[in-house]
Order: structure tokens, then sequence, then C-alpha cells
């Protein structure tokens, strides 16, 4: 299953598989039978038994439903989704009432992507069988994923009603968990994840989502101790090792923090927010070339994984004094997010030094004063872009730094636009004063860090 980060993005499938085979009632030969009990007989793991036997049973009778029912589970177990799904849509055009090829079919159509798809099958088996509690379940998930959360709100709902007191009903607590996670995480999702770990104490992936929630509330303590019971749990999973590497990273534990995201990414290669969140460390440790190479791969894995990348990326080429992609990345950024908060306005002043940097001053001019007009006249970053456009002096934006962070950042961006003036003795001053004084943990700290040792 998928855990964030940020960001990052956390799908999880929990379908409910069934399993009990209903027995031909067709007048079938020895040949036939002797091939069914063969397929029933073997391991349950050993799908490829299953396959040769039960094709044997279709080769010499292809009527019987139960038997293109039990092959289609073992194609899909086996990971042959195309040839799963020709065998279960044949099960229900023998027979169309069929509650487990709609269960079957609709699990396939969810993990070929196929949700819409996946939702009709889940309709049809809830018509079928209104009863169960596993369909509305499923079909919740499906909903989820197609954002339609309303829907899936319904039926995770409806779900738990049916399991009532049955130990089954940790998966639609879990669910609901996650949903309400997307939408927040508020108390009634910590409640879910709660409820779904009494049912079920050794379901992993619960802690490790109330560890995410946990974390997303600052309770940084509960939420290590749940990523640990995760791994006691089930070692080996990747986002909870993700997961432990975000609470040391807030903790500023950088080096214990860019274990568990290497950890995590030898686990699954293909984990893009673990590469994400150890860009990040890497460039708070100063590693900005590790830290460009992990957001361009996180990128490649996942090109919607989150905006905020592009403006990481852009700070790491920034350090590195390499204006051209700082502003390039920032116009990424000011694309996909637009004006949101102070963080675009942020992204406005590295876009802007990036060009400046390379001494394409015009374009520089042209971007600061296009996205200048869309900020707030008052906020404190618009009164940084203010001077930069030459509203004010150096001396009037000091002014108006009241306390130390502003007085950081104004000092920081002072001594950028002289030192891009060659006024490198006067842009040092400004740096050192940020370097002795400022707030360390802010970029513009590493900015003057960085500037000072060039």
């Amino acid at each position: 299953m998928n855990n964030f980060s940020t960001a990052v993005c956390r799908l999880s499938l929990v379908l409910v598989f069934l399993f009990v085979f209903a027995g031909a009632g067709q007048a079938q030969s020895q040949a036939v039978k002797n091939a069914i009990v063969a397929g029933l007989a073997c391991q349950e793991i050993d799908y490829d038994c299953k396959i040769k036997n039960f094709s044997k049973a279709i080769e010499l009778d292809p009527s019987i439903v139960e038997v293109y029912l039990e092959r289609g589970i073992a194609y899909l177990r086996n990971k042959n989704n195309d040839l799963a799904l020709a065998d279960l849509t044949k099960a229900l055009e023998l027979a169309p009432d069929s509650a487990r090829a709609y269960h079957f079919r609709g699990v396939l159509n969810s993990e070929m992507g196929n949700f819409e798809l996946a939702i009709a099958d889940f309709d049809k088996l809830i018509e079928l069988r209104p009863e169960l509690a596993d369909p509305y379940n499923n079909r919740g998930y499906m909903y989820r994923r197609l954002g339609n959360f309303r829907l899936a709100l319904e039926d995770f709902d409806k779900a738990i009603q049916l399991y009532g007191d049955s130990s089954n009903a940790f998966l639609a607590y879990f669910n609901r968990g996650l949903l309400r996670c997307v939408q927040g995480c508020s108390d009634l999702a910590l409640a879910d994840y709660n409820k779904a770990i009494e049912l079920n104490p050794n379901y992993a992936e619960a802690y490790v989502e109330r560890g995410s929630a946990y974390d997303m509330k600052g309770r940084l303590d509960l939420a290590l101790a749940d990523y640990n019971r995760a791994l006691q749990l089930k070692p080996g999973i990747p986002q909870a090792h993700n997961g432990r590497g975000w609470v040391y990273h807030q903790q500023r534990l950088f080096d214990e923090a860019i274990d568990e995201y290497t950890t995590a990414i030898r686990i699954d290669p293909n984990y893009a927010t673990a590469y994400c969140n150890r860009g990040v460390a890497y460039s708070q440790i100063g590693k900005y070339e590790l830290a460009i190479k992990d957001d361009t791969k996180a990128l490649e894995l996942d090109p919607n994984l989150n905006d905020e990348i592009y403006r990481s990326r852009a700070l790491a080429y920034f350090y590195l004094n390499d204006g051209e992609n700082a502003y390039r990345d920032t116009v990424t950024y000011l694309k996909r997010s637009g004006i949101k908060g102070e963080a675009a306005a942020y992204g406005i002043m590295i876009g802007y030094l990036g060009l400046r940097k390379t001494g394409n001053i015009d374009l520089a001019n042209t971007f600061l004063r296009d996205w200048l007009k869309l900020l707030d006249p008052e906020a404190w970053s618009t009164q940084i872009l203010k001077y930069f456009d030459g509203q004010m002096t150096a001396e009037e934006l000091l002014a108006l730094a009241k306390d130390n962070d502003k007085q950081t950042e104004a000092h920081t961006y002072i001594g950028e636009i002289l030192l891009s003036e060659n006024r490198n003795s006067e842009a040092f001053e400004h740096f050192s004063w940020v370097v002795q004084n400022g707030n360390k943990t802010f970029i513009e700290y590493t900015i003057s860090l960085e500037e000072l040792k060039r």
C-alpha cells in the first residue's frame, strides 16, 4: 500500500477476497471430475497447478461455470489479468447471476485501474447479495479512488453497519479512516484507525496510517511508536520507514532520516515519495547534487507527485548558483500551483534572482512584474518583491522588518541584489549578518551561507 506525505501521495487496495467453491451440478464424466478434484487439491498458492487442471476440465467440458470461475481466480492471483478477465467474463456469460464472479471481476477491474467497471461489478453484486458487507467496502474504495468522497463515505458507513460486531469490520474502519485523512485527518479518522486496530491488533498497515495521522497533528512521539509497531508486525513496509524518516526529519535528525528513506527506497525502488523526502533532507545538509538527483527521480516516477518538489529543486539549483535551472523550476512550480499562500511569493523571489544570476535583467524584471501584480499588496513577502522592483530602498525594507525572521529575509535578499550589481563587499555584510544573527531554520540562512562560501 502507498503512504505521505506529503504529499505526498496515500492509496491502499483493501479488497475482501471470498473463496468458497460451489460444486458443479451438471452430469460430468469421471475425467472432468478428476481434473476438477485435482485442481482443488493443489496447494493454495500453486496457481500453475490449478490452471493446468482447470484447463484440462474446460477442454473436456467447456460448459461448467465454476471451472471458469476457479481458473479465473487462479489467473488473477497469478497476475495474468487478461486471462483472468476472459475467464470471469465467460463465467458470467454462463451464469449471469454468479455473485462470486462479479466479486472477483470487480477485484480484477480495480487492480487493472478500471475503477468504473469495478463499481459496475460491485453494483451488481450488491443487487444480488445486499446483505453482504464486503461489496460496500470494496465499492467505497473505488469511489474514493475516483474522488467521489461522499459516495465512498456512504458505502463505508453501510459496510460497517452490515459487519456489525464482526472483526472483519476492521477493513471498513481502516478505509473510512483513509478517506477522512484525505480530507484532513480529523479526530474521526483517528477514531477509525483506533477501531481498526482494536478489531485487528496485528494489522500493520493500520499502524502506518495512524502514525501518519499523528504526524499530521504534530504528535511525533505517537507517530514514531506506531511506525515502530508496524515494522515489528511486518518488517519491510516501505511506508513505515518513510514515515519514521519524516519524524526524524522534523526533529532535524537528517542522517537518521536519510537512512530511513534509503531503506524505503531499497525495499521499493519505485517509491517516489521517499525519493522526494530524501531529496529535501539532502538539501538541508548541503548535499545539493544528491538532492537534485532525488527530486528528479521522484518526478520521473510520479510527475504529479507534488508541486512543491519543483520549488525544492529550484532552491537546490539556486544554492549551487545555477540560476537558469532555478528559474526554470520556479516557472514550472508557479504554472502548476499558482498563487497559493506565501510559498508562491518566495518562489517568485528565487525565479527572479535566478534570472539575475544569468545576467538577463530584462527578463527578470518582466517575470517579476507579471507575478507581482497578482499578490496581496500588504503581505510582507510582497514588500520584498517591491524592493526588487525598485519601489522602495533597502533602508525602507529593513525598517519594515520588525522581527528577527523578517530581518533574516530582508538582509538576505538585499545581499542578493547587491551581489547581482557586483557590490560584493556590501552584499557580504548582509549575508554575514544573517549567518551571525539570523534564523538558522530559514532557507535564507542557507542562501547566505552558500553565498559566503563562494
